[in-house]
């Protein structure tokens, strides 16, 4: 059974993500084969013969189902507490380093395609407005000479990849884990 427990927490941990109820799964595993083994044993030495106490007999599996029936509780109530929708803070897999290894892991985003610079068309003549001369006494505004047109921007240079990955590491590795709770320090 020993060597079942450290299998029953990682299959637990993998299914939630969360190391603590990953333990409390594997716990409720254990003491629901218990409580399936003390039955067995119970309807063995109570004069029974449908079981037998030998680990081998095919009705050892009654207590390894009732171990998952035990976490499959814990999980359960683990859900109706609303557990699972709490953000994952594992603290094995949420360090500064795994981040950054997941970051240079990962591959760059790509990034919006950038519009080439085509061929430059005709420039248009410029539009001049004659006024008609207007005695000084009469105040109008003069009429507004039109915007010139904005000049073409040079196409953007393709991001290099490299240096992408080396801002993330170091991103990954200056966040702070102010949003984590912690507890007081005493």
């Amino acid at each position: 059974m020993w060597l079942i427990m450290p299998l029953i927490f990682f299959v637990s941990w993998r299914s939630c993500r969360r190391v603590g109820q990953a333990f409390s799964e594997t716990a409720s595993w254990a003491v629901g084969y218990l409580v399936g083994t003390g039955v067995l044993l119970l309807l063995h030495y109570g004069g029974s013969n449908l079981v037998s106490a030998n680990p081998d007999d095919p009705t050892a599996l009654v207590a390894v189902i009732t171990g998952f029936i035990g976490m499959w509780i814990s999980r359960y109530l683990w859900k109706r507490r609303g557990g699972h929708l709490e953000p994952v803070n594992n603290p094995l897999t949420n360090s500064r380093w795994f981040r950054a290894a997941r970051a240079i892991a990962a591959p760059p985003k790509k990034a919006a395609p950038v519009k080439r610079a085509t061929t430059p068309t005709k420039p248009r003549p410029a539009q001049t407005t004659t006024q008609p001369s207007t005695p000084p006494a009469t105040k109008r505004p003069a009429a507004k000479a039109s915007a010139p047109a904005p000049a073409k921007r040079p196409a953007a240079k393709p991001t290099n990849a490299n240096a992408v990955k080396l801002g993330r590491v170091i991103g990954a590795m200056l966040q702070s884990n102010d949003t984590q709770r912690r507890p007081p320090q005493r």
